[in-house]
């Protein structure tokens, strides 16, 4: 075989046949789809958590001012 020739080269006998090297990239591809899946649920765990915190705080301070507001008109 002479260089020219496509499968010619130092690197073609070292080289991962098709199926093994498809194979490597799907095992590869999952396993990072499965590191993005638990990292993005993380991420909505701590969102939800932080929001539902919000609308309690929001929740107590519309019942505080709803008291200040009927001390007030008891007042009048």
């Amino acid at each position: 075989m002479s260089q020219s020739q496509p499968g010619s080269g130092f690197f073609s006998s070292y080289t991962l046949s098709p199926d093994w090297s498809n194979i490597v990239i799907a095992v590869l591809a999952f396993i990072f789809s499965i590191f993005t899946y638990i990292n993005q649920k993380n991420k909505d765990r701590k969102t939800s958590a932080a929001q539902q915190e919000k609308e309690i705080q929001a929740a107590s301070d519309a019942e505080r001012l709803r008291q200040q507001t009927v001390r007030l008109e008891w007042y009048r």
